[in-house]
């Protein structure tokens, strides 16, 4: 409980900051299953993340070197349909078809 509170306050305090400056921070973070066979998912920041995110994105692998992009929520545009993109290591994504 005390790291999700101090983590919002701390993301309240970098939101102003970084709207007076036109930047962009990028987050990553690992889901996995609740503790105890629950339902749903829990992250290690808990839900400050997932709240104060304008865009969220999830990769999900899809089966070899291919990846699943989901868009989970979307503050700044439309919201977008799930793409599939090919992950080459060492050069990154190789352009869709």
């Amino acid at each position: 409980g005390l790291q999700s509170r101090v983590l919002a306050s701390g993301l309240r305090t970098l939101r102003q900051t970084l709207a007076r400056s036109g930047a962009c921070v990028v987050f990553l973070n690992q889901v996995r299953n609740r503790p105890g066979g629950g339902a749903g998912e829990t992250s290690a920041g808990g839900p400050p993340l997932k709240l104060f995110a304008a865009v969220r994105i999830a990769l999900i692998p899809a089966g070899g070197s291919r990846l699943c992009l989901r868009v989970l929520k979307n503050r700044i545009a439309a919201q977008a349909s799930g793409r599939e993109l090919e992950w080459v290591r060492g050069s990154g994504f190789v352009k869709s078809p």
